[in-house]
């Protein structure tokens, strides 16, 4: 018996759209909301744990992706960072109008030389993308999981995700 369209339940929306600017014109680009990327970045710290295979979390933040025209901001920041992004990475909010996180799966062998490059890559795109003032106001931390740093202090940034990974509330 078919199915008619009343009778199928929506699906709850996973991704928002933003409209994102380039050189070559207009493009669409998703951003998982904070509950979605949270539950999926879980799964990924989960993966890893299990066999092994790094993956690199990379979050961008700064109180001017919440303030007014902060909208403009995140369009620029997303488009540029969804040029340097394979499908298998991904990009949404680890906390929503506040720090846009990066996933960067299957990244092969992890060292502190690819750390610090990828580092610069999404570094170099974000400054491309934003106004000098906007970037000075942004704040990027890039860490490789599971459990390592590129740098030298202990800084307590792995715990911290490990927590927020663990609210139940979002």
């Amino acid at each position: 018996m078919p199915v008619s369209k009343s009778q199928i339940s929506p699906v709850p929306r996973l991704t928002e759209k933003i409209l994102a600017v380039d050189a070559v014109g207009k493009l669409d680009v998703d951003i998982a909301p904070e509950s979605a990327f949270l539950k999926t970045l879980r799964q990924e710290v989960r993966r890893t744990e299990r066999s092994g295979r790094p993956f690199v979390l990379a979050l961008v933040s700064g109180g001017i992706l919440g303030q007014e025209g902060g909208s403009r901001i995140v369009r620029d920041l997303a488009g540029a960072i969804t040029s340097l992004i394979r499908e298998t990475d991904w990009l949404g909010w680890y906390e929503q109008n506040e720090t846009l996180g990066i996933v960067l799966t299957e990244i092969g062998e992890a060292n502190d030389m690819k750390l610090e490059l990828l580092e610069q890559k999404i570094s170099w795109a974000i400054r491309q993308a934003v106004s000098e003032e906007a970037f000075e106001k942004l704040r990027l931390v890039v860490r490789l999981f599971p459990q390592h740093s590129s740098k030298s202090e202990d800084d307590g940034w792995e715990g911290d995700v490990y927590r927020d990974l663990h609210r139940q509330d979002r």
